[in-house]
């Protein structure tokens, strides 16, 4: 349990509470990503202490969500000049609910560019990308927190199945 304390007999102003959530995650709580903590404030000077305040509404406990895993190309849905690809969402989502994942492709220059940041699926067909080129691929999410570490990547061809 985390107690602040003021610090002197006759307080004027505010006093700001500050824990960690690592107080929280760890000994006695154990408490998962995405529970929620009321906080319950009581004052105390020489004259006594003061009732109870109503619980607060509750603070959530995120972080960011995990890496999108899995980067699959849907060999049957590929054209001359797209590839649909999916992935697998974060075994965490870090407390809260993903939003939307972002998507970016490097052509093998180094240099990665986003297709789309508010992907609310996890299957994506990318379009006007060059037959026989190759692309990789990164995905990360996003959570309320913000966006969480990208994928591993995935290098896939642009070309059809021969007939």
């Amino acid at each position: 349990m985390t107690y602040c304390v003021g610090g002197t007999v006759l307080v004027t102003g505010s006093i700001t509470c500050t824990a960690k959530i690592s107080d929280f995650l760890g000994t006695p709580f154990f408490l998962p990503w995405g529970s929620s903590i009321t906080a319950i404030v009581q004052a105390y000077n020489n004259y006594g202490d003061s009732y109870t305040s109503n619980p607060g509404n509750g603070a959530i406990i995120v972080t960011y969500p995990g890496s999108p895993t899995a980067i699959v190309d849907n060999i049957l849905l590929r054209t001359s000049t797209s590839l649909t690809i999916s992935w697998t969402p974060p075994s965490s989502n870090g407390g809260a609910t993903i939003l939307s994942y972002e998507l970016a492709y490097d052509q093998s220059i180094g240099n990665y560019i986003v297709l789309g940041s508010d992907i609310k699926t996890t299957t994506y067909q990318v379009k006007g990308l060059k037959f026989g080129l190759t692309y990789t691929f990164k995905v990360r999410a996003l959570n309320s927190l913000g966006y969480g570490d990208f994928s591993a990547t995935k290098t896939l061809l642009c070309a059809t199945i021969p007939a």
